[in-house]
């Protein structure tokens, strides 16, 4: 069945059209699929699209407030304002709206009398949906107070930074049991030690949940033992052939007091760029004659003929 078949993965073709009898052996297949389906979220840089249907809820604006003055971001204040279909429009690219709507219409045909909620996001725009009815969705987008300010401000007019923290705030309100979040470059945009408290606000959140992070990082501040276990860290790194190996920090057997940052940039595990010497002026001068075209070397030779035939 799978010969001829190099572009599809294992567990998809295990599942495709298959139906298991409830007694079968192969029933193992579809609980893996479902799960890595339903319990692994991935958030990349530019995730576009992400469903928080508890978002707006009262007290989940509340704990939102608490927790976004614990980051020293200077924000006060989280509130909501409702704005027409066509400003979210506006305000989004045309495939990410259109991809939104979509999703949408979808849930609502699911339903006999829908009524959800939901929060996406575009990279400059955060904003909540809510559908009761077949009636027209009620929009309505964030408003930040800063401390002091008299002002509000958008959330496109947020530093990188602040808008990441709402990229990741998914994974300290989410409740759900059994989940696996995966980060690619969890620290982008963000200061080191404002990392580090995300990271021990996760752990104290979900001390008691089925919860895991897993992600990827270049900042080795936080490469520190008060956070993690030694088995909980883990190197990538790139060989000769260009193909890259992983393996856990616990094969040092470090002891718990070690400084693991500064030992990491030192080169005592590895996984950091190796440089090789350049001499600037020198390949200056070797770019100089490079760009030379065969007729400037000829014209520069007799230059240099006459010159010497006058002396």
């Amino acid at each position: 069945d799978f010969e001829g078949n190099e572009t599809s993965l294992f567990l998809t073709e295990m599942n495709r059209g298959k139906k298991y009898s409830t007694r079968s052996k192969l029933l193992f297949f579809r609980d893996v699929y479902d799960w890595i389906q339903n319990h692994i979220s991935i958030i990349t840089p530019d995730t576009p699209l992400i469903d928080l249907e508890y978002y707006y809820d009262d007290n989940s604006l509340k704990l939102i407030n608490k927790l976004i003055k614990t980051f020293d971001t200077g924000i006060s204040q989280v509130k909501i304002e409702e704005i027409t279909l066509d400003e979210l429009s506006n305000a989004m690219p045309k495939p990410v709206f259109d991809k939104m709507m979509q999703h949408v219409k979808n849930r609502m045909e699911e339903q006999e009398e829908p009524s959800f909620r939901m929060t996406m996001r575009s990279k400059e725009t955060f904003f909540n949906i809510e559908v009761e009815g077949h009636s027209e969705p009620k929009v309505t987008t964030i408003r930040l107070h800063h401390n002091k300010s008299f002002y509000e401000f958008g959330f496109d007019e947020e530093s990188d930074g602040t808008r990441r923290l709402f990229d990741l705030m998914d994974m300290l309100l989410n409740k759900r049991e059994d989940v696996l979040y995966v980060v690619d470059e969890l620290e982008r945009s963000l200061h080191p030690k404002l990392t580090e408290r995300f990271l021990q606000l996760f752990m104290q959140l979900h001390d008691e949940q089925r919860m895991q992070l897993l992600f990827t990082t270049h900042e080795s501040s936080i490469m520190d033992q008060a956070i993690f276990r030694r088995d909980e860290i883990w190197f990538v790194e790139r060989n000769a052939e260009n193909a890259s190996s992983i393996y856990s920090l616990d094969r040092f057997k470090e002891r718990y007091d070690k400084v693991l940052s500064k030992a990491y940039l030192e080169g005592r595990y590895g996984a950091i760029p190796v440089f090789s010497t350049f001499d600037f002026a020198r390949a200056t001068s070797q770019m100089d004659v490079l760009a030379q075209t065969p007729g400037d070397c000829r014209d520069n030779a007799e230059r240099i003929s006459a010159s010497r035939e006058e002396e």
